[in-house]
């Protein structure tokens, strides 16, 4: 395993992603207290839960207490979602300056929305936005991927894809707009199975598969993150 150290491409991965962890740990479990919080049976603490169990006091058997929940947030949460499904979010372009004109922009928007029918670019936003309202933070990625209908082997075009696991996504904490466009770097934690992860990187070598090795991430690094170390051969 390269040392968090040393001045490879693993190191450096390993040195920002460490970054990016210690930096956002207090927004992370902000988050998951929020997403925690709106189901219902987990709104109260575990202490407090603990005391209406059954108990026996003085030898006499107390049956368990009633805990109610009753779920205040999920009616503003609805109506919120419900605007932005209505409102149908898109992007419209238009041209900006005079070398800029109508048809061009007109034929750029066009492709824009061809882009998005075949990514279903709503599903990922809406899936971004609700992420956003119920815990403050909401991801999607415009990538490229090889276009399989393209013509030719190296022919790409551009998709937008929704992030199903939204802590799954690490950005670079100097990043200052909101959206995260002057970020000079992400990362995305992807989970496969071990034989998923030999077919797609046959020159590498895995790592991390025991508990022992993973407890030295945790303690090396400081997160609670099952890591796979790369290693050409």
């Amino acid at each position: 395993m390269a040392d968090v150290s040393d001045d490879s491409a693993l190191g450096e991965a390993l040195r920002r992603f460490t970054l990016a962890a210690t930096a956002e740990e207090a927004q992370r479990k902000r988050e998951a207290d929020d997403l925690r919080f709106q189901v219902p049976e987990l709104q109260w603490p575990d202490e407090v839960r603990n005391q209406r169990l059954p108990q026996i006091v003085n030898g006499v058997p107390l049956p368990a207490r009633p805990m109610l929940s009753i779920p205040k947030l999920d009616q503003p949460i609805q109506l919120i979602l419900n605007q932005e499904r209505a409102a149908r979010l898109g992007v419209t372009i238009h041209p900006l300056n005079e070398e800029a004109s109508d048809k061009t922009a007109e034929m750029l928007q066009g492709l824009y929305r061809s882009i998005e029918v075949t990514s279903r670019a709503g599903l990922a936003r809406t899936w971004a936005f609700d992420r956003a309202v119920k815990a403050g933070r909401g991801v999607y990625r415009v990538l490229t991927e090889y276009d399989p209908y393209g013509g030719h082997p190296s022919d790409q075009r551009i998709v937008i894809k929704r992030v199903l696991h939204q802590g799954a996504y690490f950005q670079d904490p100097f990043a200052q707009e909101p959206d995260g466009c002057d970020a000079d770097w992400c990362f995305f934690i992807e989970d496969m199975p071990v034989t998923t992860f030999r077919r797609r990187f046959p020159g590498a070598d895995l790592s991390a598969r025991s508990e022992e090795h993973t407890s030295e991430l945790q303690s090396r690094f400081g997160i609670s993150y099952a890591v796979f170390c790369l290693k050409k051969k």
